[in-house]
């Protein structure tokens, strides 16, 4: 009878200990197809959010043309539709981010456009995409971190090129003498090619993915 009690505990014990074992790799399984899937999703908000960025800069026409100052009206309703555009994409405090970087990049689009708006410089068109995303690391059920390498062009004339790509330098008074200063339509075409290397932090928050800070930018001009 013992001999029966014995087996039928080391039976139980082999059960118990196969069905934990199947449970962590259902576990583990299931965790590596999320961890697949929610790649996919970060990859896609990334490469849309790349391209669609460089839209911030331009203004509509006519105020897309050098020498043609836009109003505060049409520099405030850009700045509404950059803001939208930033929150499809960014964590803002109230909602998951502490960091303060969406915030802080909306007041920088806000100082872009009022600079770009003087008619000191204009876009004629600009692209930018990523070439490659270089790894995800899952910081959480929630948050990645993200590496990825990304390429853009565009074509100005002016100033714009300090105002868009490049720390801004100049202060408000000084564009504004500077566009009433020069003829600027005689200014010849340029290009500029920025590329760069960026780590950022996700934050899946609603159903998608958002960016919450960026760690690391190392951008070239050339």
């Amino acid at each position: 009878m013992r001999q029966i009690s014995n087996s039928l505990l080391r039976n139980r014990g082999i059960w118990l200990a196969g069905l934990l074992i199947l449970g962590i790799c259902l576990y583990g399984g299931v965790d590596f197809f999320q961890f697949q899937w929610q790649k996919k999703e970060a990859e896609a908000m990334i490469r849309s959010y790349t391209e669609q960025s460089v839209g911030m800069a331009f203004l509509p026409a006519p105020y897309n043309r050098t020498g043609r100052p836009a109003d505060e009206e049409t520099l405030a309703a850009k700045q509404e539709e950059n803001e939208q555009f930033l929150r499809q994409y960014w964590c803002f405090g109230k909602e998951g981010s502490q960091s303060g970087q969406g915030e802080e990049l909306l007041e920088k689009t806000e100082q872009l456009l009022w600079l770009n708006g003087q008619g000191a410089g204009a876009i004629e068109s600009a692209t930018a995409a990523v070439q490659s995303v270089n790894s995800f690391r899952k910081l959480g059920p929630r948050t990645l971190e993200v590496q990825f390498t990304y390429a853009g062009s565009v074509r100005y004339t002016g100033t714009v090129q300090a105002v868009v790509f490049r720390p801004l330098h100049l202060v408000p008074e000084a564009v504004q003498i500077y566009a009433n200063s020069r003829d600027l339509e005689g200014d010849p075409l340029q290009k500029l090619s920025p590329t760069g290397d960026i780590t950022a932090i996700l934050t899946r928050e609603k159903g998608g993915w958002k960016i919450d800070q960026v760690l690391y930018a190392n951008v070239m001009y050339n």
